[in-house]
Order: C-alpha cells, then sequence, then structure tokens
C-alpha cells in the first residue's frame, strides 16, 4: 500500500529539477493547510450557524465528526487506489468533492445539509497526506525526504490558525455562508493546480511502470500481521484520545463555549482560538526535544496525558473562571496536550521495518476513528447534561470532565506499554 512507500523513500534514476521538486511541494503544502483548516473550522462559527439552522448538541457533534469518520474507513481503501492509480488520479478525482462538500455546507437550509456538505469535504481530504507523503517519497531522495515532509506537517499546522481568528473575522465581514462559497471556489483552484503540477513520480522512476497489484487477500493478511504486533493494544486507546480530546475542544466546542459562557462575539471567540492553535503548534515543536532530551518516550506521554487530564478536571470544576485565566487554562491545554504526536511516534517504534506502512494506517485510522467516535459522544454529554434553567455551565462542566476521565482511563492503559523505542519516521498527527 501507499503507506508502505510513503516510510521508505526510492532515490529516483536521476535528479529530478529542484523547480519541479520545490512546485510539486509547495502544491501539497497548501493542500494540507486546507485540509487541516475544514477539520477545525466547525467551532469558532458554530454560534453563526445556529444562529440560522437549528442545532442541538448532539447534531453540532455529528456535523464535525462526519469529517473523521470518512477519514477512518477509507483510509485504507484509498492507500490501496492511490498505488494502483497514482497519486495524481485519485486525489484530483477526490479533492474535487472536497469543493462539492463546501459548496454544499454553504447553502445548507438543514442539519441533514450541513453534515452532508462536512462529510464530503472529508471524503475529498481523506487520502492528501498518505498521497503527499508517497509522492514526496519518489520525488525526494533519502537524504532530503525527511527535511520536505517536516515542512509539510509544520506548514499544515497554519490551517488550524485559518480556522480561528481569520475565519470569524470573514465569517463577521461576509457571512458564514459567502466565506464557504468562496473556500469551495478556493477548492476547486486549488484542485486544477494540484493536477496540473502534480506528477506522481519523476521520469525514470520504477513507479511509473510498476503498480501494485495487491489482492484484498494480502492486504488482510498484512493488516493482521500488523495488528498482532506486541503491546499495539496498550497504545491504541491514547492514540484515540490524545489529539482527539484537544481538537474536539480547539475545532468544536471551544467556540460554544466560549459564546454561551462569556457571550464572546465571532472575532473574540476567534482571538482565543487563534492563541489556543498557536500553544497547540508550540507544544508540538516542544515534545520533540522533549523526547529526546528524556531518553524515555513512555514518561514523556505520561506526563503530557497527565497534564492534559488535571486542566481538563480544573476546567470542569470551575468552568465559569474569569475569562482570563480560562483562556490561559486553554492555552496550557493545548501546549500540554500536544503529547499526543509522542504517542504517534511510540505507536510506530513498536512495529518492525516490514509493517511499518500497515502499522501507521492503523494507527491513523484509531486517530481519526477515535475523533470521530469523541466528537459524536461529547454531543451527547452536552444534550444529557445541557439544563433549560442553566443551559451553559452544567454542559460545558460535563464535557470538560468527560474529557479529563477518558485521557484518565486511556493513560491507565498506556501505562502498561513497555519498549518506547526510537522515532521511526516523522508523522503527522492531523490526518
Amino acid at each position: 500500500m501507499t503507506s508502505s512507500s510513503s516510510v521508505a523513500p526510492a532515490a529516483p534514476q536521476a535528479a529530478p529539477p529542484v523547480v519541479q521538486q520545490v512546485a510539486i511541494l509547495g502544491c501539497l503544502i497548501l493542500l494540507a493547510i486546507y485540509s487541516q483548516f475544514f477539520r477545525s473550522s466547525i467551532g469558532v462559527i458554530a454560534p453563526n450557524i445556529a444562529a440560522e439552522i437549528p442545532l442541538q448538541a448532539d447534531t453540532l457533534g455529528l456535523t464535525s465528526s462526519v469529517f473523521f469518520f470518512v477519514f477512518a474507513v477509507l483510509q485504507i481503501p484509498v492507500g490501496i487506489a492511490l498505488d494502483r492509480y497514482g497519486t495524481r488520479y485519485t486525489l484530483s478525482a477526490m479533492l474535487s468533492v472536497a469543493g462539492i462538500g463546501a459548496l454544499v455546507f454553504a447553502t445548507a437550509s438543514t442539519s441533514n445539509d450541513l453534515i452532508i456538505g462536512r462529510f464530503l469535504v472529508g471524503f475529498g481530504f481523506t487520502g492528501l497526506m498518505i498521497g503527499a507523503i508517497a509522492t514526496l517519497a519518489r520525488w525526494y531522495s533519502p537524504v532530503r525526504f525527511a527535511s520536505a515532509m517536516a515542512l509539510l506537517f509544520a506548514s499544515s499546522n497554519a490551517g488550524s490558525l485559518f480556522a480561528t481568528l481569520p475565519l470569524a473575522a470573514a465569517a463577521e465581514a461576509w457571512g458564514w455562508r459567502s466565506t464557504f462559497i468562496g473556500l469551495a471556489v478556493l477548492s476547486v483552484a486549488l484542485t486544477i493546480a494540484f493536477y496540473v503540477i502534480v506528477r506522481d513520480a519523476p521520469p525514470g522512476h520504477p513507479f511509473n511502470n510498476q503498480r501494485s497489484r495487491d489482492s484484498l487477500v494480502d492486504v488482510a493478511k498484512g493488516f493482521g500481521q500488523a495488528l498482532r504486533v506486541r503491546n499495539l493494544v496498550y497504545i491504541l486507546p491514547m492514540i484515540a484520545v490524545g489529539y482527539a480530546s484537544i481538537i474536539t475542544v480547539l475545532g468544536l466546542w471551544g467556540g460554544p463555549f466560549l459564546h454561551d459562557v462569556y457571550a464572546l462575539d465571532a472575532v473574540d471567540r476567534g482571538r482565543v482560538l487563534f492563541a489556543m492553535a498557536s500553544t497547540m503548534i508550540l507544544g508540538t515543536l516542544a515534545y520533540g526535544p522533549l523526547d529526546r532530551m528524556c531518553g524515555d518516550r513512555r514518561l514523556v506521554v505520561i506526563g503530557g496525558a497527565a497534564g492534559t487530564a488535571a486542566i481538563f478536571l480544573l476546567l470542569g470544576v470551575v468552568p465559569q473562571n474569569s475569562l482570563g485565566i480560562t483562556a490561559v487554562l486553554l492555552g496550557l491545554l493545548a501546549f500540554v496536550g500536544a503529547y499526543s504526536v509522542t504517542v504517534m511516534a511510540h505507536g510506530v517504534a513498536l512495529f518492525p521495518q516490514s509493517l511499518v506502512g500497515r502499522g501507521v494506517t492503523i494507527l491513523h485510522v484509531a486517530l481519526n476513528g477515535g475523533t470521530a467516535l469523541l466528537q459524536a459522544a461529547t454531543g451527547e454529554v452536552m444534550d444529557v447534561f445541557r439544563s433549560s434553567s442553566a443551559p451553559d455551565s452544567p454542559s460545558y462542566a460535563a464535557l470538560f470532565l468527560f474529557l479529563g476521565a477518558l485521557t484518565l482511563a486511556a493513560l491507565a492503559v498506556y501505562g502498561h506499554v513497555r519498549e518506547p523505542g526510537p522515532a521511526a519516521i516523522p508523522v503527522e498527527t492531523g490526518d
């Protein structure tokens, strides 16, 4: 599958043109930013949408989570398609669906329309990261591949920033519907650029003449082997909860929380969430050196998860702190909660080299599936604890306490993991 080739870049027969390498990397970076933007785009404008389309908490949770459901379900089929038909044709077809989804979302008149639009956008971006990894692995030499991947992953985080204050400002200036119509047009333009610029491999590369033809039986056997890897069962709950708990606040409930409890308008909500997204990026950058300095990845994860759970519980016990204190706690939550990147690195290190590709796919299925389930579940939690006499604090207190308890539960399972091992490959935690 594509994920296998993504971790073992093969040097082409001759060095490809640098200009073409840069153009392909630049195009993939723009699309990665766009994908990250869409996954986080509900939170800050949720109150704006709810003002026009009646949304219960469970419906809002489902609207956001469906993006991650489709990511989880299609990881393996898309990987097979990328190997058989190549990145250019497969992703061009899929990315065109994202533009349609953004348009459906923009013109929605019911909650079902929002869900369908969000599903189509998620479908469109499902294969982007694994396709990008495979493509860069063929275009860049093994020495330069890691640098190209690091730039791709680091740049993609800008999408989370654009989904906060810039999106809020656009929604205030032009309305959320007009904003998403513009995003649909931009999606079409990026899809055309991708088809024109990107090629699966440079001239003379073996991939141009040799495509994978693994049968479904072969694929199933390979994943069966990967699922039997020692200690995997202990790490999957943390994979499913670590990133999911933070993005559930940043990309879904953070905006409604700041609106309902603190009466912030879209721009002010965007400022707080922008700061939160910024500290998440800083935290991601900090955990890499911390991992190397500590020498025991397991201790880094335990410390990060315990700290994250403590902040969740503090927010849950006192959900109506002053706005300043809450903003600081949200920033700390995003910074400390960035430990999920270390969890992914630990997960990759569990697999022998022959199974790393399938292992990465399994971890990404767990990450996206966990995010989808958690966002849908938090919608139910919000509805259960919402009170007609005080609709704000009880539901959000329950939300934060639930996320804190779930993090502690995953940590209890993770405590049985052994053999941290060194990091195997760069891993992006968003796709």
